[in-house]
């Protein structure tokens, strides 16, 4: 009686029917119990493979963003580091305006007014510290020190502000310093350090 009955609870519990646990009681209940634990290892395997499988597609994405933007940033890299004396010789091309391969005192003069007008925001024929440089013009303590050493030597009549005059006075005088030859005019090598090494 206690074995029916207990075969009755087992019966019960694990959802079998009386015909298929009387016929094979121990493949019966095997059954009844492994069947759902292999699928669900069945299920833990296969989410495991998706998972896997996002990851890997996952970790290739971001390898291909990242080789993306390094790839990017070494292009950027490459272009903003500009050939030795590329910038003088820019200088020099723009003040050879009758393009004869030298800078004359006029040229180098007309350059430099040009420079003084970009430097006069407000037109007034004079620049201001915070005109003359940004630096000066950022009054960051401690920074600057050059900058205002270079705005007091030109700033002849100390009044505080630079003229047009006094700008193109300390101009002409560094032209006059370039021109070691003295013959009125700027090779290349003389107008610039960086490009007088390219030449030789």
């Amino acid at each position: 009686m206690k074995k029916s009955l207990l075969s009755v609870a087992v019966i019960a519990a694990l959802g079998l029917t009386s015909t298929a646990f009387a016929a094979d009681p121990v493949a019966a209940v095997t059954n009844t119990v492994t069947t759902p634990v292999a699928k669900t290892v069945d299920a833990v395997k296969t989410t495991k493979e998706k998972i896997t499988t996002k990851a890997a597609t996952a970790k290739d994405a971001a390898t291909a963003k990242v080789t993306k933007t390094t790839d990017k940033a070494v292009k950027q890299a490459k272009s903003s580091v500009k050939k030795p004396g590329s910038r003088s010789l820019a200088s020099f091309n723009k003040a050879d305006s009758d393009k004869n391969g030298s800078v004359s005192n006029a040229e180098f003069t007309a350059i430099q007014k040009t420079a003084f007008g970009k430097k006069d925001k407000d037109k007034n024929g004079n620049l201001t510290k915070a005109e003359f440089s940004t630096t000066l013009a950022k009054a960051v303590p401690g920074t600057g020190k050059r900058s205002l050493a270079m705005f007091n030597n030109i700033d002849k009549d100390k009044n505080g502000s630079v003229s047009e005059s006094e700008f193109l006075a300390v101009k002409k005088a560094s032209f006059d310093k370039k021109d070691k030859d003295k013959n009125g005019t700027l090779t290349k090598a003389e107008f610039s350090p960086s490009l007088a090494k390219l030449n030789s």
